[in-house]
């Protein structure tokens, strides 16, 4: 058997397993997409196995749908029984991205950032403290 077919049938089980799993939590195609911030028609194709969806469309659906990577990709074949993935330690924290920087250019801030106000959040592990923001970084630090 070749490989495009395997990974055809590998697409196909990943579409049937979110279908089910959206269908169980009593989900619409639209209500998981405006949830997952995707397009309802993505989520209809993957589901209907005619695009191969990246990790990270995986990953936003899994998080919407409240299932676990590990087990959609062994459902799906993509992971074998036998191999067991590398879990994160430690406690996964949403922390603010409240501004950017330039790269390579000190820049003197002043915190004006009041706590639950940023529109950007990212998630870590191993961020200890409390007052913790993050900023995005904008250009090449090797100028």
């Amino acid at each position: 058997m070749s490989t495009k077919n395997n990974d055809d049938k590998r697409v196909k089980k990943i579409g049937d397993y979110i279908r089910e799993k959206r269908l169980k939590k009593g989900f619409s195609y639209r209500e998981l997409a405006k949830l997952v911030g995707l397009a309802h028609g993505t989520i209809k194709n993957i589901e209907d196995g005619r695009v191969n969806p990246t990790l990270d469309v995986l990953y936003k659906i899994c998080r919407g749908l409240l299932i676990d990577m590990e087990d959609l990709l062994r459902e799906s074949g993509y992971l074998p029984p036998n191999v067991v993935p590398i879990k994160r330690e430690g406690r996964v924290r949403k922390i603010p991205v409240i501004s950017w920087v330039m790269a390579g250019k000190w820049h003197e801030v002043c915190d004006s950032f009041q706590p639950g106000d940023a529109d950007d959040w990212i998630e870590t592990t191993g961020v200890k403290g409390e007052n913790v923001f993050a900023l995005r970084v904008k250009g090449d630090s090797m100028e």
